[in-house]
């Protein structure tokens, strides 16, 4: 079995951040759960289901729905570099407004992959075999815009490696939305931080835009070298996720049962509950966690106003992973069939399809819009959201016979 090489990278504000999201029940990684289920190939475990069918269904979603996933990831994330490449050559609105759009292109597939953290692209700290790749390529909801804007006035990001060692949260995804949506001239910074004090950031105004520019096309080179390394360890030739995801139990050093397998990519979906309900929703709709009635300034995507778009794929990803896709497409849905509940995935789908229609429902282009004219629609979409979450802590994981996910227990709402 071919193991991928665990990279050793700069983690203390990852891990920082992971231990102040897990005590403020907002944990983006969810932690692996350990099954002790066993069972020799052919046999059965502790939830009534084979490790060759369990393993059957592990093939298809690792090699049919996750690695796709990543693979369309890289791809838009190499389109974006490119985009990004002409507007620091000619920084024009009509090339700003290219980039704008393969970001969008870019955050589309990255939203499916995030419900896909197994593996090496989960948090080394909590996921079996995660190499902390997720918080590189997104670090929402460890935003900080202020620090966005001290890095356009110091002009480290001038030469990609060496802009590695910065803080996760000034060269991800999130901060490539600051660079590319945000068009004004004036900062976050408190008056008393040293780019306003000293004057740095009024003497480069006129330089905004050609220094945003020049930050967004770092930014994307990274990202696009860190989808592709991820591309990479679920596709490539030499030993990949896709064969030691499909093997669990076999002899894994990674997965020593095949419920250890299934448990990690059912740890994965968990991202539905605590990020898209609790943080994108939740949170800003003021159900906990807010001071106020309501907190639109904690909606995911606050420059280019994509939540609805990032919510989509969300409830995307979800439904490939229960149903596997088209057809005689193999998913968790299957194995509760296997186990006589069909009606439960059922249950699932109907409020998958709830949660999409809600969001038609939403009169705005955004959620953070939509709050102050309609908070009933966005309060809808978490209500649909909900119903899916509750199935999937509760009757799911007790009918397949998994473990709940660290930080799952305990919940606000």
């Amino acid at each position: 079995m071919v193991k991928p090489s665990v990279r050793h990278r700069d983690g203390l504000l990852v891990v920082t951040a992971l231990a102040l999201l897990l005590t403020t029940h907002a944990c983006v990684q969810i932690s692996t759960s350990t099954t002790t289920a066993s069972g020799s190939a052919g046999g059965v475990g502790q939830g009534g289901l084979s490790d060759e069918r369990i393993r059957e269904v592990l093939s298809h979603l690792a090699a049919k729905v996750i690695a796709p996933a990543y693979k369309e990831a890289a791809d838009a994330a190499a389109e974006l570099d490119v985009a990004t490449k002409a507007l620091a050559a000619d920084p024009t609105e009509a090339n700003r407004a290219k980039a704008q759009q393969a970001w969008q292109n870019a955050m589309k597939a990255w939203q499916a992959a995030e419900l896909m953290q197994v593996g090496t692209s989960g948090a080394s700290e909590f996921v079996l075999g995660g190499e902390d790749y997720r918080e590189e390529v997104y670090s929402w909801p460890l935003t900080n815009s202020c620090r966005v804007e001290q890095e356009i006035v110091e002009g480290n990001y001038i030469g990609g490696a060496a802009f590695l060692s910065e803080a996760v949260n000034v060269r991800g995804y999130d901060a490539l939305e600051q660079l590319l949506f945000d068009p004004g001239v004036s900062n976050t910074c408190s008056v008393k931080s040293p780019i306003n004090t000293m004057g740095t950031w009024d003497a480069l105004v006129g330089e905004l835009p050609s220094r945003r520019a020049d930050y967004a096309s770092t930014l994307s080179l990274l990202l696009a070298q860190h989808t592709g390394e991820l591309r990479e360890a679920w596709l490539g030739t030499g030993g990949s996720w896709v064969g030691i995801l499909s093997q669990a139990g076999r002899d894994s050093e990674i997965y020593p049962t095949a419920y250890s397998g299934l448990n990690a990519v059912s740890d994965g979906l968990f991202y539905f509950e605590k990020v898209t309900k609790d943080l994108k929703l939740g949170k800003p709709l003021g159900i906990f966690d807010c001071e106020t009635a309501t907190c639109p300034d904690l909606f995911e995507s606050p420059y280019a106003r994509a939540d609805k778009a990032h919510l989509r794929a969300n409830i995307a990803a979800f439904r490939l992973l229960l149903s596997g896709g088209e057809g005689e497409a193999l998913g968790f849905d299957d194995l509760l069939a296997d186990l006589g509940a069909e009606s439960l995935a059922t249950s699932m789908t109907d409020g998958l399809d709830e949660a999409d229609a809600a969001l038609d429902a939403v009169g705005e282009d955004s959620l953070h819009e939509a709050l102050s004219k309609d908070r009933v629609s966005v309060l809808a979409v978490h209500t649909a959201v909900k119903k899916v979450a509750d199935v999937l802590k509760g009757e799911f994981i007790e009918t397949l016979g998994l473990e709940l996910p660290k930080g799952v227990q305990s919940d606000n709402d």
